[in-house]
């Protein structure tokens, strides 16, 4: 990777602290969300229909025809244990990254298999849900280690940065390697820290720890992507 664009997304990044607005904080909502539910005596399905049950933050995820909380709250009625498994097959850390994703959408793929076989659900949304749903069911529960995954900005990310060789297809390993080298840039200036304080209600281990998305900000802004938007 170029090392002079790194550094231009470091400098880009940092004159723009302090000016960032509310706009960036849901990239923070959903983790502070599922932390405030670790106490609390909640299965993994529940604690995720309660992390990503705010309107305020819907729209990174939930989309026109696309209702992936909908579906796992109809995978957990149906089939609540093969749904754990699912879920607990992605918060595996003893398995890679892509293992981890296949074996998520291979077994709610089966589970809704089974559903179609058994119950009138002709119109259910697609279980293979993509990858931006995915990394933030990861992201939420692991922040320090995964980030937000947006399409354009992997793209041109990695155009931009002379990635090599290109990607060609969606990679959630790749992206994540080329967030934490950005992120390793920004850390050497301790700028996630700095952005950590600004982001409000965050508590004192999410400053010692800053969460991967700072790098995401950094990244869409200097290419002046919306990461909000829906994906195309």
């Amino acid at each position: 990777m170029k090392v002079s664009i790194l550094k231009e997304i470091v400098n880009t990044y940092t004159k723009r602290l302090g000016q960032l607005g509310h706009k960036w904080e849901p990239l923070y909502e959903y983790p502070f969300h599922w932390s405030t539910q670790d106490a609390l005596d909640k299965d993994t399905i529940q604690k995720l229909l309660d992390t990503f049950k705010s309107e305020h933050t819907q729209r990174l995820w939930k989309r026109e025809r696309y209702r992936p909380i909908e579906t796992l709250k109809l995978f957990n009625e149906f089939a609540h244990n093969m749904s754990l498994d699912a879920l607990n097959s992605l918060y595996n850390s003893q398995r890679t990254l892509d293992d981890r994703i296949d074996l998520f959408n291979f077994m709610a793929e089966e589970i809704l298999n089974h559903l179609r076989k058994t119950n009138d659900h002709n119109n259910i949304a697609d279980s293979h849900w993509d990858l931006q749903w995915v990394s933030l069911l990861i992201s939420a529960k692991n922040p320090g280690e995964f980030a937000f995954y947006h399409r354009d900005l992997f793209f041109k990310g990695a155009q931009t940065l002379e990635m090599k060789p290109q990607p060609l297809i969606d990679d959630y390993s790749r992206y994540t390697k080329m967030i934490n080298i950005i992120f390793s840039f920004l850390k050497n200036s301790a700028i996630p820290e700095k952005r950590m304080r600004e982001i409000k209600n965050a508590p004192p281990e999410v400053i010692e720890h800053p969460f991967k998305n700072v790098a995401v900000e950094a990244l869409a802004l200097y290419l002046k992507i919306d990461i909000f938007e829906a994906p195309r």
